[in-house]
Order: C-alpha cells, then sequence, then structure tokens
C-alpha cells in the first residue's frame, strides 16, 4: 500500500460519504484568479478515482483533499457530514515540542514543501462539525499553527501530490504512527478553551490604512515591518501572525489589526484572493487579541493550584535569576553596581559560578549602560581584563548608549540581538523626566511587553531583565 492509499484509509476509514477534491490551475485572465476546479468522489467505492485524480493533476496542478467527509457534493460547511481526524497547519514553525505542552505525538504529519510546514493529524471518534472544529480551533491557538486551517470543510495537501507554489516540490508523509487507539476528547485537555468569538467584518467596516499608520502610536519597526518588512520564504501566515501580536501590544482594536494586516496581505498575497480573507485575517486579530487578554488576566489561585503546576523555573544564576525574572539591584552611587553587573555577565557569557551560586550555561546577554562613557567602561573592564582568564571570549554586547532615546530605540536593539540575559544600567537613565510613579510604571509595562514578545527559548520562556537603580 502506497503513501496515498495509507493517508486516505486513515482519514475515511469505513465511513460512507463524498470525499471532496480540489486542484489549482494557472491564472485565469478573466476572473485574476487561479482556476478552482472541486470535485467529490463516492467513498469507499471510488478509492482507486480519488488516488487517479490525485497523482494525475498533481503532475501540473496544486491538489488539495479535505480531511472531513461530506453529506452531498458541495464543499459547503452545512454540507459535512463529520470527521475521523482533528488536524493543525503549521506554517514555518521551527520546532514543535507536543510532549512538552501535554499535546500527545501526531497519528500522522504530511511536509508540504519545506520541513517547517506540516500538516499534522490525531485520530479521533467519528464526530460532527461542532467538536473537530473546537479542538482544532484550541489545538490551533494553543500550538500557536496557522489560523486559517481549522474549518470543518478546509482542504490541505495530501501526500504523494506536489507544491507548485515551490516549484513542483513533493507533498510528503513525513509521519505515520498511528496509535493503537484513538484519542478520547480528554487528551487535548491541555489545549484551553477559545473563547473570544471571531467578529464578523465587512470590507467597509476597514479603516484606511495610511491614515491608521499615522495617528496609532507604534514603534518605527512594526511601521516598516508593515510598509515594506521582508517575509522569509514561506512564512507568510506566521509573518502575519507575529504582526497581528505586536499590534495587540501595542494596544490596538480588532479592527484596526484586520485593517493593517489586510494592508500586509495585498502586499504579501498570503489571502488575497480568497472569499473569506477578511474572515482569516479576523481569525488572525482574534488570536491575538485574546493571548493579550490571557497574559494580562489576573488568576486566583490556591497554594494547591501552585504546587499542582507542571512549570518550574528554569534558573540561569541559581537562586537568584531566572527565565523570565527581573531584578532590581538599588544601592548608594559610586558603590560598584556597575563593577558588579559587568562581572555577574562576564560568568553569564563564559558558564562560570558566580558568589557560590550554579550558572546553568553560557548565555547571550545585552548591556545597555546609559550612565557610563567608553572611557569609564574601559577602566572597569580593564580590571576584569587582569582577574579573567577568559576576557577574549567574552561576546561584545556591550551597548554603550549617553544620549537620550526613546523605549522603542531600544527595543529594536533588543530585537536586533535577542538576548537571554539584559542588563539596564541605570533604571533612572532610562526614564525620559524625574523618575515619578507614572514614568516608572511605563517603564514597567515597557519591559513586561519585551519580555513577553522577545522569547529566548521555549513557548513562554523569556528574556530576563537587571536593572539598576540608585538609593537616596
Amino acid at each position: 500500500m502506497d503513501d496515498l492509499s495509507k493517508f486516505l484509509n486513515f482519514l475515511y476509514e469505513d465511513q460512507k460519504g463524498y470525499i471532496y477534491v480540489a486542484s489549482k490551475g494557472e491564472i485565469n485572465p478573466a476572473t485574476s484568479k487561479p482556476d478552482w476546479k472541486q470535485e467529490f468522489f463516492s467513498w469507499p467505492s471510488s478509492q482507486q478515482e480519488i488516488e487517479d485524480y490525485i497523482k494525475t493533476n498533481s503532475l501540473e496542478k496544486d491538489v488539495y483533499l479535505a480531511p472531513a467527509i461530506f453529506k452531498g457534493k458541495q464543499a459547503l460547511k452545512s454540507r459535512v457530514k463529520g470527521s475521523n481526524v482533528v488536524w493543525v497547519e503549521f506554517d514555518g514553525q521551527e520546532q514543535i515540542d507536543f510532549d512538552s505542552l501535554g499535546i500527545p505525538q501526531p497519528d500522522c504529519i504530511i511536509q508540504s514543501s519545506s520541513p517547517t510546514h506540516l500538516h499534522c493529524y490525531w485520530k479521533i471518534p467519528f464526530s460532527t462539525t461542532d467538536v473537530v472544529e473546537g479542538i482544532n480551533r484550541r489545538l490551533t491557538y494553543y500550538l500557536e499553527a496557522d489560523s486559517s486551517g481549522w474549518d470543518a470543510n478546509q482542504v490541505l495537501r495530501p501526500p504523494s501530490s506536489k507544491n507548485w507554489k515551490h516549484g513542483g516540490i513533493p507533498v510528503l508523509l513525513r509521519s505515520f504512527n498511528p496509535a493503537t487507539e484513538k484519542f478520547d476528547f480528554s487528551s487535548f485537555d491541555s489545549a484551553p478553551s477559545v473563547e473570544r468569538d471571531v467578529i464578523n467584518l465587512q470590507e467597509q467596516h476597514l479603516e484606511n490604512p495610511e491614515t491608521l499608520l499615522k495617528n496609532i502610536d507604534i514603534s518605527p519597526q512594526l511601521r516598516k515591518k508593515i510598509v515594506d518588512g521582508t517575509v522569509p520564504v514561506g512564512s507568510r501566515s506566521s509573518f502575519m501572525t507575529k504582526i497581528g501580536h505586536e499590534l495587540a501590544e501595542e494596544g490596538c482594536n480588532h479592527t484596526q489589526i484586520v485593517s493593517l494586516l489586510y494592508y500586509v496581505d495585498d502586499r504579501i498575497h498570503k489571502f488575497t484572493g480568497r472569499n473569506d480573507r477578511i474572515k482569516r485575517l479576523s481569525e488572525i486579530a482574534s488570536l491575538v487579541l485574546l493571548d493579550k487578554e490571557i497574559s494580562e488576566t489576573i488568576s486566583l489561585l490556591s497554594p494547591l493550584d501552585i504546587l499542582s503546576h507542571e512549570d518550574n523555573l528554569e534558573w540561569l544564576l541559581e537562586g537568584w535569576v531566572h527565565h523570565s525574572g527581573f531584578c532590581i539591584v538599588t544601592g548608594a552611587p559610586g558603590v560598584g553596581k556597575t563593577t558588579f553587573g559587568l562581572q555577574l555577565l562576564y560568568h553569564f557569557a563564559t558558564a562560570q559560578n558566580f558568589l557560590n551560586k550554579t550558572v546553568s550555561k553560557e548565555m547571550k546577554f545585552l548591556f545597555i549602560s546609559l550612565e557610563m562613557s567608553f572611557v569609564e567602561l574601559k577602566y572597569i573592564i580593564g580590571h576584569h581584563q587582569k582577574g579573567f582568564e577568559q576576557i577574549d571570549t567574552w561576546n561584545n554586547n556591550l551597548l554603550v548608549m549617553d544620549q537620550d532615546s526613546l523605549l522603542s530605540e531600544y527595543e529594536a536593539i533588543i530585537s536586533d540581538v535577542r538576548p537571554q540575559v539584559i542588563l539596564i544600567d541605570s533604571l533612572s537613565e532610562l526614564a525620559q523626566d524625574e523618575l515619578k510613579e507614572a514614568e516608572s510604571k511605563a517603564i514597567t509595562r515597557w519591559i513586561r511587553k519585551i519580555r513577553r514578545r522577545y522569547p529566548t527559548q521555549q513557548r513562554c520562556k523569556n528574556s530576563s531583565f537587571i536593572r539598576f537603580i540608585d538609593s537616596p
């Protein structure tokens, strides 16, 4: 049995109904859209016809297959009979650690182009549209997958076809290890419920993107990304989602996010030409706003709730600094806080224990000096050079900024360097004016945003901050 036959039997088993197959050809001059041809085949009586259709048309066209079974020959959600599987579509993720997220390994993985573009399937008891879409949507949100792939009438590339968007690269059955029993719904309990409804917008509801970009307060880097940012090959969906997350962090509402994503889509052509274009963009907006909402939600927990939580702190400096940590070193002026901090960073960079505290591994750091000049730092580092054997191996992320700058400019540097530890010397110099309560809160909010925005390792693992502040 070849890969396509195995895949079809995996999807549909002994169910009876209609299988939806579609092919996309060249651009039709009359419509300016690719020719989209839909076909329906009876299952299981027409299995050989389905296989022949997919293999023959794949010689020169993109071919797609719906995982669900239909009641009639219409590609409508209302005509879906049900599905034996749930699925997610990944568009550019480099690594997916299902085990650490509490999700079982997929029964089947299809590689649709590059190794980072995957369709993952889990076998479940045959279920209706609402059940399948509910699990698909939760998995999509939780695993940060492509938000355009959860609908019950979705079509995806089958193995033994070719991806002509990427020059005819074969679509592969990358992994096929069906579990002995179907997964029950509790297997996906780690994926939380997605309670935010998708807002149905129409094109006339969208705001003018040029006007929005002039009036909303977003970072110059995000503005540039929206206007002319380069999209990595095969990462259009993740590029759009990243922009959506950043717009949500900047305080944009649902309509503003969709309007600017529509503007981006005009340039990168992820959803252009599709009848459900605004719906897909609205789904991205809903997901990123829900993600922000959850991250800012105050939860009431008992001590037992906390003790039973699966996650544990991952220490960078045992007992003092951990991933996503936020530390303040305080003292009177001139007592040596900068010298102390630079020595700590040296130990982070070389994975040497510090003050009898274990340093877990070598780490990339960023030191933002807002008080000392090059000459002053040269004096301090000169003393370190005399005492440290590996000073030449110290990575050179020492940033000296002795002029007033905006928080957005610091953010651009953090985005470029992607450090695991950030040390800012000092907090009072980070402020734009006299450090008052409002200014302090604004800086704290900014640091919290940076920690969420620039993860350093696995999902939810963020940069650690160390800040210096002079005591009066």
